[in-house]
């Protein structure tokens, strides 16, 4: 369990975190206590895809790669989390498995509730659950979306909204735009939008050369964020006079 010395540390993180907002000072404390701190080291599988759902976590430091396994055995990347996110959402209800496997990027810090400790905490704060069914169906939105997106949408825009949900995921304000400090690769931009290591390449090239981005190891960092929605949204980017 979260050592007593630590119980306010951790309510300032689950203060920010969905799942648990609206909830006061002594229920947050309650919550917090009854969390179990983890450390696991990088490349630690955290969830196994299609295994029961008996653990939540938050995380508190590092980052975590969420991903799915096809039944032909091809990977498909969802989403990263990182510090202050939560992961395994389906052990709140019980009974359930979970639909995607994740690992640890680095070494990581999380919180972990089990099953059983989730649902008396829903029990004792009804609010809890609430706010369980808003996230789940926010993901369900954002999973219907990138359905839309992979049949509708040119290789450029997917390419553009894979990277502004990047930015809400994992992004922060730099002195010169929003940077996104993860350990993405072009693969993995690649296999997030449908399209090729090729293509994602191409295209990540031509918006740096207009300045809309900057590329660095595991980092990009957008600087015009208006000509990223404008090339997401199909349209015309205005070129600087």
């Amino acid at each position: 369990m979260v050592a007593e010395t630590d119980i306010a540390s951790v309510m300032g993180i689950l203060r920010h975190v969905p799942l648990f907002a609206s909830l006061t000072t002594e229920q947050l404390r309650t919550v917090a206590g009854r969390a179990e701190s983890r450390t696991v080291k990088a490349k630690t599988l955290l969830i196994r895809q299609r295994t029961a759902a008996t653990t939540l976590y938050v995380l508190t430091g590092g980052q975590i790669r969420v991903s799915e396994i096809t039944a032909d055995g091809n990977e498909i990347l969802h989403r990263f989390i990182g510090p202050g996110q939560m992961i395994g959402g389906m052990a709140t209800v019980g009974g359930l498995t979970y639909p995607v496997t994740a690992h640890a990027l680095c070494e990581s810090r999380l919180l972990a509730w089990n099953t059983g400790t989730m649902q008396k905490l829903i029990t004792l704060y009804p609010m809890i659950g609430f706010n369980a069914m808003r996230l789940m169906v926010a993901r369900i939105e954002e999973l219907q979306q990138r359905c839309v997106e992979l049949a509708t949408q040119q290789v450029r825009q997917r390419i553009a909204h894979a990277i502004l949900r990047l930015t809400q995921q994992a992004g922060r304000r730099d002195t010169e735009g929003i940077l996104v400090d993860i350990r993405l690769s072009r693969q993995d931009l690649a296999e997030m939008t449908g399209t090729t290591l090729y293509t994602v390449s191409r295209l990540l090239n031509q918006w740096q050369r207009q300045k809309i981005i900057t590329l660095e190891k595991h980092k990009i960092l957008i600087r015009k964020p208006h000509d990223l929605v404008c090339i997401a949204e199909a349209e015309e980017v205005r070129e600087d006079p």
